[in-house]
């Protein structure tokens, strides 16, 4: 069942379909009757001046608008790693509502996150995907693209993260 689900989402999500995965009006039209009814949209995609990544969700900096004009909206894979590397994200010894959420596809790139998110107490996963919507899912309901492997680190705070944000600008 949950292959099948990965299987749609990775059409939904593809680059073909973008424009309608990210582009309000479309998502409604055209993707929100094809989503899988194992998704809960939290929130729909934002305006384009507002829109996001995973990763500025994951570490709480969504709703800040300076970090998303100083950002456009991403950070990527290589920051949280470089977090992680200097570490400054700790690998979770126990997993609990809040703990941060990393997908792997070790058979695209070993080394690369591919999208991140927070888990919740029931064992679901909150999470934005690309600049689409804010998804609650089980933990293997995503697009295959995102891979199979999963790792857990301790949550930082919204402060602790601006702080290193702007300690590691220069990774942007």
């Amino acid at each position: 069942m949950i292959a099948a689900i990965r299987y749609q989402l990775n059409k939904i999500v593809s680059t073909e379909n973008e424009k309608n995965w990210y582009v309000p009006e479309l998502f409604f039209r055209n993707t929100m009757p094809i989503l899988p009814s194992e998704l809960q949209m939290v929130a729909p995609p934002p305006t384009a001046d507002k829109n996001y990544n995973c990763f500025l969700f994951m570490l709480g900096l969504h709703e800040n608008a300076s970090v998303i004009n100083k950002t456009g909206g991403f950070i990527y894979s290589f920051f949280i790693e470089h977090l992680i590397a200097c570490g400054e994200l700790i690998e979770a010894q126990q997993m609990q509502e809040g703990t941060l959420v990393l997908y792997k596809n070790l058979s695209q790139n070993e080394n690369e996150f591919t999208h991140g998110g927070i888990l919740q107490a029931d064992g679901s996963v909150i999470s934005k995907w690309s600049w689409g919507p804010l998804l609650i899912h089980k933990m293997f309901a995503v697009p295959l693209a995102y891979g199979d492997t999963v790792l857990y680190y301790d949550p930082i705070s919204k402060e602790q993260a601006l702080h290193l944000l702007e300690k590691y600008h220069a990774l942007l």
